[in-house]
């Protein structure tokens, strides 16, 4: 008779005991399947259930567990991708976010229940991943004529497909803005993080004094913010090194990159890295409230950094310098759509700059309307010849009358003006005053956007170069007349409001919060 090995008999055994108890596993199975439905359906029906469980959104959980057919997708046969979960979400300040807001604390303590546990995990999970993809908060817009909305990803969907064979990691990746600002965010987010999580951590403020090497605490500050690598470095600690990581501290603030220690470059050095990271993290929920615009076709203007960008699926077409309002005539936060084009558009004067700026002008200068090229309208819209007028006996409060400025290269609207609907009076627009692109706060403008290369954009948009030069030939032409273009193909707009941004070299940049928005939740 021939002997079975003990490989065999082992195998044997296995088979025959897994056979046995095969029926009471699969029961138990189907048991916790009903159990787990029964449960997911108690917190659709019952908020107050839902709001015991700390369970936001439970029909997310309906819809998870649905496409897997109520099974257990972190039981003891599947415990990796929950562990992978829980060492991200030990670290969920490294993005800007609360740990505690994603039941950290119920899932790191013993339970009991397995399938309340089950549920609470996957919860955690769906919103983490919400917040990461979508922000904290509602989005910021004056004006949302496209109805943009930031909840465009199925993550249920998403973990559904990834949990058994894939990685909480690999979802991340995936589902977080696709920018080099949101990265170089993140990137420095993480850095002050390593000197925050000390609790023993204390800055000490910076004054000026007559070396840079002889300022400690300056050279401490600019090693917390990864411009020096080693305080302790002698290498490092030379004049001219330090000079140079200054400077890249200047550029982080937008100030003038001249590795002297001012009153302006003072003032931001002392800026806490507690106040950094609550800048950081504000501005990562909005380049998350921006996420779903990923892979289209569309225009960023940002308020902060002045700077215009068209993307065309993550690629970047063309970039510009803009001037946008300052803080009293700010430029709103709007979505829409660009589809049209106007050449040598008239300037229709808003009321606001008719009566408080050119009216007391004119009461002085009875020649300035004629110099400038403005045309006085009446209610119907017919001209007024302005030497006719008492303009001695207006107001602010009882002008009757419209001021239009010609067309042409005089224009303040220059040679062409951009159209989008909302219910503000703002445009985008090319201007006669070039030089003012030069300043670094360009934040001087009445609200509306004006271009440093609107004819660039004009031809991108028009799909033809030849088109935009042979309007231009007639720019010194005598009567110039509006001409209207309607787009083929509108282009979506977002005028937008980030602090953070990066430079032409992909590095991190923080702007002034001019219209102080950064401080509202």
């Amino acid at each position: 008779m021939k002997k079975i090995s003990p490989q065999k008999k082992l195998y044997v055994t296995f088979l025959i005991s897994f056979l046995l108890t095969f029926p009471f596993y699969t029961k138990a199975q189907e048991n916790d399947k009903e159990l787990l439905k029964t449960l997911i359906e108690q917190l659709c029906n019952d908020k107050g259930f839902a709001q015991q469980l700390e369970i936001t959104e439970p029909e997310q959980l309906q819809k998870f567990y649905s496409q897997i057919d109520y099974q257990m997708a972190w039981s003891k046969q599947n415990t990796r991708f929950a562990e992978e979960f829980m060492a991200i979400l030990t670290n969920a300040n490294d993005y800007g976010m609360l740990k505690e807001d994603f039941h950290y604390n119920y899932l790191k303590s013993n339970h009991k229940n397995p399938i309340e546990k089950e549920v609470v995990c996957t919860h955690a999970m769906l919103s983490f991943l919400s917040e990461i993809t979508s922000g904290k908060g509602k989005i910021d817009l004056d004006y949302n004529g496209l109805n943009y909305n930031n909840k465009c990803l199925n993550l249920e969907q998403l973990l559904a497909s990834t949990y058994q064979k894939g990685y909480f990691s690999d979802i991340l990746k995936y589902v977080q803005p696709q920018s080099m600002a949101y990265d170089a965010n993140i990137r420095l987010l993480r850095k002050i993080n390593v000197f925050l999580r000390d609790s023993s951590f204390n800055e000490l403020p910076i004054e000026i004094l007559p070396t840079l090497k002889e300022n400690k605490n300056l050279i401490q500050k600019l090693y917390y913010l990864g411009f020096i690598a080693n305080p302790t470095d002698t290498e490092s600690l030379h004049e001219n090194n330090l000079i140079y990581a200054l400077k890249g501290f200047q550029s982080l603030f937008n100030l003038t990159q001249d590795g002297k220690l001012g009153l302006q470059t003072l003032k931001k050095l002392n800026t806490s890295l507690k106040e950094i990271q609550s800048i950081l993290i504000k501005n990562l929920h909005r380049w998350r409230n921006l996420n779903c615009l990923d892979n289209q076709r569309y225009i960023l203007i940002n308020i902060p950094s002045a700077e215009l960008s068209f993307y065309n699926k993550d690629s970047l077409v063309t970039a510009m310098k803009v001037i946008v309002g300052k803080a009293s005539t700010a430029t709103p936060l709007i979505s829409s759509k660009i589809d049209q084009i106007i050449f040598f558009p008239y300037w229709y004067v808003p009321n606001s700059i008719a009566t408080k700026e050119i009216l007391p002008i004119q009461q002085k200068e009875a020649t300035f309307l004629e110099n400038n090229g403005f045309q006085v309208l009446d209610e119907l819209g017919n001209t007024i010849d302005p030497t006719t007028l008492p303009w001695a006996t207006y107001t602010a409060t009882n002008f009757p009358y419209r001021f239009r400025q010609v067309a042409g290269c005089d224009n303040s609207l220059g040679i062409v003006k951009f159209n989008f609907e909302s219910p503000f009076a703002i445009y985008l627009h090319d201007t006669n005053h070039k030089e003012l692109f030069s300043k670094s706060n360009r934040q001087i403008s009445h609200g509306c956007v004006r271009l440093e290369k609107p004819y660039d954009l004009a031809a991108i948009l028009l799909g033809s170069r030849s088109q935009v030069e042979d309007a231009l030939k007639h720019r010194f032409d005598t009567d110039l007349k509006p001409k209207y273009i309607r787009l083929d193909n509108p282009i979506q707009v977002f005028i937008t409001y980030m602090t953070t941004s990066v430079d032409e070299f992909g590095n991190l940049v923080i702007f002034e919060d001019v219209y102080r928005k950064m401080g509202k939740k």
